[in-house]
């Protein structure tokens, strides 16, 4: 049995990333990484195979392309693999962005077999050559320690996991495997023009650093593991240290000067980044809010992008969101009808609640749930793995008392309805719309 092999199925039953016969969607391009990948799963032991759905996507970008379809075609009906193709049309393809509108083609169609199969699972090769470069690209480009660590072995992704069974492969050995086994794979030329950074990292920058130790990858990649557990480890001291200085969503100033200047600052960044979902924090505003909490000024705000605004007041810190200039655009009548319409949804409210309003989601927000307990709007559009920067315009219909009860196109609230609610209450006509946030955006 090649060496590989064994080490993988070592691996696998160490890291049990999938269970036998389990439905996991696997990514092909017919390159040599997940050609290597698929081979080495289906030369598991009976007792490691999962069930295999091969998803491949045709870019249209290459004359090769048809070629490597029809020859994965042909590979999967000989093993008796089940195959799902998707095809990026030409005339789709944007005229900038290219690199980056290409992936989330191909992610939306692995999500969306994952939910056709019932698959919780998805399989890619990236190996232990992508992980140093993509180390290396975010070291270059700067940011947030915390970026450094690179990809995870595994993450959440779609209705299930994002699984990287290769990372800690080197692609040599990928390479050699394929040779040893006889398999074909297509090279994509793509990966060798130089106009494009990440191939710069693969052709140029990589091997010099592996001239001058040959353990280079495995040392960015045990870097980048320290980095993320060391992380971690903060992210669990600063969640315990957060509930001595908060003051339900705001920050108590009070509180926050009984802790070193150092750790007032990482609890700052804590507050931001994982309470207020303030995903880009620079430097120079850590500073300058730093410089604000700790001056005889009572009050201050500060402009922090993405449309959030950090606010002292007094003894107190708070974060508060911009008014869009399309706040105009938000008239009840487009969400709410007396009306019945089509694929409209129906729900009876007492007449105390109304007029309803439409308005931007707040930090605060919630809605009741059926078993009497209450579910933040924020926590909704996180389950529900919605972007920050949609989270940010999302748009709710509340009572005349400003409690919502639409989470527009994603959850209602709970009301109990009395015996005789069709005599006293009103049916109204919740209208679902083309985007969740404001129009235009």
């Amino acid at each position: 049995m090649n060496n590989l092999q064994t080490k993988f199925e070592r691996d696998l039953s160490q890291d049990r990333f999938f269970y036998s016969n389990e439905k996991v969607i696997v990514a092909v391009s017919t390159g040599s990484d997940s050609m290597a990948l698929l081979s080495l799963l289906i030369n598991l032991p009976i007792a490691q195979q999962p069930n295999i759905i091969v998803a491949h996507v045709n870019h249209e970008l290459r004359l090769q392309s048809q070629e490597e379809e029809q020859f994965l075609k042909g590979f999967c009906q000989a093993h008796h693999l089940t195959l799902e193709v998707k095809h990026w049309p030409l005339d789709d393809h944007p005229t900038s962005g290219m690199e980056a509108a290409a992936r989330q083609f191909r992610y939306d169609f692995f999500e969306s077999l994952m939910l056709k199969y019932d698959a919780r699972k998805l399989l890619t090769a990236h190996h232990l050559n992508d992980q140093a470069e993509t180390i290396l690209m975010k070291l270059t480009r700067g940011g947030e320690l915390t970026t450094l660590s690179g990809m995870q072995q595994r993450r959440e992704f779609g209705s299930g996991e994002l699984i990287r069974p290769l990372l800690k492969y080197r692609k040599a050995d990928l390479r050699e495997y394929l040779a040893a086994e006889q398999l074909t794979y297509y090279d994509d030329e793509t990966n060798q023009a130089l106009e494009f950074s990440r191939n710069r990292y693969r052709q140029q920058i990589l091997p010099l650093l592996m001239n001058e130790n040959d353990e280079a990858l495995e040392h960015l990649e045990s870097f980048a593991t320290q980095l993320n557990e060391l992380a971690a480890f903060a992210d669990l001291k600063l969640a315990q240290m957060w509930h001595q200085v908060q003051a339900a969503d705001d920050l108590n100033l009070t509180k926050l000067a009984e802790y070193t200047v150092l750790e007032q600052k990482q609890l700052i960044k804590y507050w931001l980044i994982k309470q207020q979902q303030v995903t880009e924090i620079k430097e120079q505003q850590l500073t300058a809010i730093m410089k604000m909490i700790h001056s005889e000024t009572p009050q201050a705000q500060l402009t922090l992008g993405q449309g959030f605004i950090f606010i002292k007041q007094y003894q107190a810190a708070k974060v508060t969101r911009e008014l869009s200039q399309k706040l105009c655009d938000l008239e009840i009548e487009d969400y709410v009808s007396d009306d019945d319409h089509e694929a409209a949804s129906v729900m009876w409210l007492p007449k105390s609640v109304l007029p309803l309003r439409v308005r931007l989601v707040k930090l605060d927000d919630e809605i009741r749930l059926k078993d009497g307990h209450h579910q933040k709007v924020r926590r909704i559009l996180i389950d529900q793995k919605v972007p920050n920067d949609e989270r940010q315009q999302q748009v709710v219909v509340v009572t005349n008392d400003d409690e919502p009860i639409w989470v527009v196109n994603r959850k209602f609230t709970y009301l109990q309805r009395p015996v005789d609610y069709q005599s006293n209450w009103q049916k109204v006509y919740f209208m679902p719309q083309l985007s969740n946030h404001i129009k235009g955006d």
